[in-house]
């Protein structure tokens, strides 16, 4: 909802151009504007900018279909308008096509959802820290935004959080890469592959450990609450105004608190109270939390051994980057949780 977010994509994908978004806000919202323009930012979707005049006014987001996205799209794009029916100012949600519809289909594999335009900044500067939260008067006022959002019932259509991590697919690849001869080409695959078979045990005792939590916290859904996900300063957008929107509700799941509490939580006694006035006296249970820390740590063991083994093409700064993490991931004690 903002050019504030950190940039990470370069290209506009080729059968989803400006030109074809703007024409899209005209015929199936019914919204003229005299230009949009390619935003390249966030990580999963991609993103337009349409303009009246020189103020921004709408923010468009397309996503590619496939396996159960549009699914979570549907859940997340209507879990927004709800919470904003409910009062909920912190949520921004999209507007409906002209047909009704909060995610529009564009054939033959697009979603698009138009937002009002958020005027603001991410408050992440990438000041890493136990945290990754610059500002510890803005993670308080989020906890309680997490408070009340734990406390608001969840609607039937929600889904139930996949504890499966992401770049889990990729963390079993690598493992099954042991045994198998490594290239002969020196550098950071090979120096990876026999790495990775010294501590491969090491890495087998997370995923047991790992699953081990989830039974547990399967075994009580009667306490799961709804979440956001993600909840981190990345998915924060400040404006100049000092108002706060939590935006990103893809990830939004039925599921243990902490997996929100998890991002929000690490701070002073304050952050707690701001909380618990929200939600209710419900401390943080310290298994759980380290559950959702396995789980990002075991997708981060993924997808960085995922780019250690096959480095071709990417930068060299970016391969250090990802070694350095995985030697810092394999050190942490098997039982402990650290914030990602």
């Amino acid at each position: 909802m903002s050019i504030g977010l950190v940039v990470v994509r370069s290209a506009e994908p080729a059968d989803l151009t400006a030109d074809r978004v703007k024409h899209l806000l005209s015929r199936s919202w019914r919204v003229e504007v005299d230009r949009v323009t390619y935003a390249a930012v966030g990580h999963g979707s991609y993103h337009w900018i349409a303009y009246r005049g020189n103020t921004p006014t709408w923010f468009v987001t397309g996503d590619r279909i496939a396996g159960k996205r549009l699914t979570e799209l549907d859940a997340s794009a209507r879990l927004a308008a709800a919470l904003t029916d409910a009062g909920f100012a912190f949520v921004v949600a999209p507007v409906p096509d002209k047909a009704g519809q909060l995610v529009h289909i564009v054939e033959p594999d697009w979603a698009v959802q138009v937002l009002p335009y958020v005027s603001g900044s991410s408050s992440n500067q990438g000041e890493w820290s136990g945290s990754n939260w610059a500002d510890p008067i803005e993670q308080t006022r989020v906890a309680g935004m997490v408070g009340r959002l734990h406390a608001q019932p969840a609607p039937e259509f929600v889904p139930p959080w996949d504890p499966t991590p992401p770049h889990w697919a990729k963390l079993n690849a690598a493992l099954h890469v042991v045994g198998v001869k490594p290239s002969s080409r020196p550098g950071f695959s090979q120096r990876t592959h026999a790495t990775l078979c010294e501590h491969r045990g090491r890495i087998l005792a997370l995923i047991d450990r790992y699953h081990l939590l989830v039974r547990e916290a399967n075994s009580d859904r009667n306490s799961w609450v709804l979440t956001h996900g993600e909840p981190d300063s990345d998915n924060v957008i400040r404006t100049g105004d000092g108002r706060l929107f939590l935006i990103d509700w893809t990830t939004a799941a039925v599921a243990p608190r902490e997996r929100d509490l998890f991002d929000v939580m690490q701070g002073p006694e304050d952050i707690t109270l701001a909380y618990q006035e929200a939600a209710g006296p419900h401390p943080p249970r310290p298994r759980a939390l380290e559950m959702i820390g396995l789980h990002w740590r075991l997708s981060h063991l993924g997808h960085d051994l995922d780019l250690l083994l096959h480095p071709d093409g990417e930068p060299p700064e970016r391969i250090e980057r990802a070694w350095e993490r995985f030697l810092e991931r394999l050190e942490t004690p098997p039982g402990t949780y650290s914030f990602h």
